[in-house]
Order: structure tokens, then C-alpha cells, then sequence
């Protein structure tokens, strides 16, 4: 009998052990402190302060402005595992074109945000286009990229008149431009034929002055000497018909072309939720990380209650290896 009380004591005992343990699992996870970075011109560094899963949400930086807007920056969101005390890079785009943005002489495209691990790319949200005179930039974040196909290289550069850059992405976009070439012909010496018309000589004023009358293009001059016959190639016709044919008035040609967004971009085998959209960022892009679970107060086998993974409450979490299962 009393070995049987021994044995219900310390079952007791350890249903208190195990409850209590059972608590201590019970993390919610908006109680956690969340991680902004803001443009800043150089990378930032994130040191996990749990082990656990977190949320990470990328904004591309928005392009610059001529007299048309840049194309807003891209938005990733991604979860990825990350352990306690490891550290990843954080570059946030600058509408300055700070992390890739392509430079114009109207605008820049807007720089990407990216975050990464042990210098590689995990995720990427890419800058929006330089806006134009006459077009707004392309999103960021758009498979819309024009004919700029540089992986990594940041958004295009045009050294043009009117030229806008193309936003930072996984692919960088294409630089756009917007003038207007004004043509106007003036008539040179060059341009004008000789005139075969019949020179008629008459001295009409009866003091001996012969001038000379061209009967097809009219035009006259003195000369003592000359006798009746054709325009002597010294003699230039002015007359519209028989010049070169090329009109006097001005002709404005018009060129143009959007300067297009940089792409999105996340590594499958290393983040899970991804969702991916274009043009949703203005300004400055942003990085903001968030912890939704933490695994590293889970014991293989035992469930805890409660609790929050991937930001939903649930009844119950529990992992066995590095699979998780939850209800």
C-alpha cells in the first residue's frame, strides 16, 4: 500500500513537472520585439535573438521623380528558420538608388532590398523605374523588366537626354527616356540648282545699265557686260520649285520609353509562405522581421498548448526532428 502512494505521489509530482513545462512553451508571438530596418546607405546586420521562425518582409525603394513619379518598389514576404545568435545582412533600397538603382539624367531607379545569409541572396525585393517627363516608372517587383537581363547587376543606366534609370531586382529593369528632337532645315547654298531660265538684258532706265530679268525664276541683276542667255553659275535661283524640295519648317520627333521596375525574388529552399506583389512601396524601401514561433523551447515528442506558430493561434504544436505539426 505504501509503495502504491510512493508511486501515485511521484506520478503526481510529475504531472506538475510536466505542466509546468507544458507552460513555459506557451510563447506568444506578438509579445516579441520586432526588427525594423530603414534606408541607412550600408548594410545592417540582424542578430537572431531566438531560435525560431520568423517573418521577414521586404520593400523595394521606389525610383526617383522627374515630372512624372517612379515606379513604387516591390513587397517579398517570406518566413524563414533561423537559429539563436545567427546573423544575416540587411540592405534596404534608397529611392537614391542606393543598392543597385540604374542612373539617368532625370532620375534613378529605385535600389532593392535584400536580405542575406553568409553573403548569399535569400530574398529580394526590387526597386521601382525612374520616372520620365512624359512616363511614370515601372513597378518594382514586375516580371516586366524590358530588355535588361543582368542578374544581381542592379537596374539600367542611360547617359541620354531625358534618361531615367531602371530599379534593382533579382533582374535589374531597363533604362527608359523621354526628349524631343527638333529638325529644322535651312536653306544652304548647296541646297539650291542652277536655274536654266532665259536671261532677258534691257537697259530700262535708258542710262546705259543693262539689267538682267530671269523669265523663269525673275530674278535680276546689272551687269554691263552680261549678254542675253541662261543664269551664269555664279547666279543662284531662289525660287521654291527648283530649290532642293526640303521644307523650312520645323519637324519635332518624339522619343520615348518607360524606365521599367526590377524583379522580386525569394529562394524556395530556404523560405516558406512567400507571397510576392509589385508596385507597393513610396519612398525609401524597408525591411521589417518578426518572430512568429519559437522552436527552440519545444521538447521532441511533447506538445505544447496554446500557443502561436506562423502568427496563428493554434491547440497544439509540437515537432519531431525538424518536422513541425500543429492543429
Amino acid at each position: 500500500m505504501r509503495n502504491r502512494r510512493k508511486i501515485t505521489g511521484v506520478a503526481v509530482l510529475c504531472a506538475i513537472c510536466l505542466f509546468t513545462l507544458l507552460r513555459q512553451v506557451e510563447v506568444k508571438a506578438e509579445q516579441v520585439t520586432a526588427f525594423t530596418y530603414t534606408y541607412s546607405g550600408e548594410k545592417q546586420v540582424f542578430e537572431s535573438p531566438y531560435t525560431g521562425i520568423y517573418q521577414v518582409e521586404l520593400y523595394g525603394a521606389q525610383g526617383s521623380n522627374a515630372a512624372c513619379e517612379g515606379g513604387k518598389g516591390g513587397k517579398v514576404t517570406v518566413s524563414l528558420c533561423i537559429k539563436k545568435g545567427e546573423k544575416l545582412s540587411v540592405y534596404v533600397g534608397g529611392q537614391n538608388g542606393y543598392n543597385g538603382g540604374g542612373g539617368g539624367r532625370v532620375s534613378n531607379g529605385g535600389g532593392a532590398t535584400d536580405i542575406r545569409k553568409e553573403g548569399e541572396r535569400i530574398a529580394i525585393a526590387g526597386g521601382g523605374g525612374g520616372g520620365t517627363n512624359a512616363l511614370e516608372g515601372g513597378a518594382g517587383g514586375s516580371n516586366e523588366n524590358g530588355d535588361y537581363e543582368v542578374l544581381y547587376e542592379g537596374g539600367g543606366n542611360l547617359d541620354v537626354e531625358g534618361s531615367a534609370g531602371g530599379g534593382s531586382g533579382y533582374k535589374g529593369g531597363s533604362a527608359g527616356y523621354y526628349y524631343i528632337e527638333v529638325i529644322q532645315h535651312n536653306h544652304k547654298p548647296g541646297c539650291y540648282e542652277q536655274c536654266y531660265g532665259r536671261i532677258v538684258w534691257a537697259d530700262a532706265n535708258g542710262d546705259g545699265l543693262s539689267i538682267g530679268i530671269c523669265d523663269i525664276c525673275h530674278k535680276q541683276y546689272e551687269d554691263r557686260n552680261q549678254k542675253p542667255g541662261m543664269h551664269p553659275e555664279s547666279i543662284q535661283c531662289g525660287v521654291q520649285n527648283i530649290i532642293c524640295g526640303k521644307s523650312t519648317d520645323p519637324v519635332r520627333n518624339v522619343y520615348s520609353k518607360r524606365a521599367m521596375g526590377g524583379s522580386n525574388w525569394y529562394d524556395a529552399q530556404n523560405c516558406g509562405n512567400a507571397v510576392s506583389e509589385a508596385g507597393v512601396q513610396s519612398g525609401d524601401g524597408l525591411c521589417c522581421i518578426k518572430l512568429l514561433s519559437m522552436h527552440n523551447l519545444y521538447f521532441s515528442g511533447v506538445e505544447g498548448l496554446n500557443v502561436y506558430y506562423n502568427g496563428c493561434k493554434v491547440k497544439r504544436v509540437y515537432y519531431k526532428g525538424n518536422l513541425v505539426y500543429f492543429e
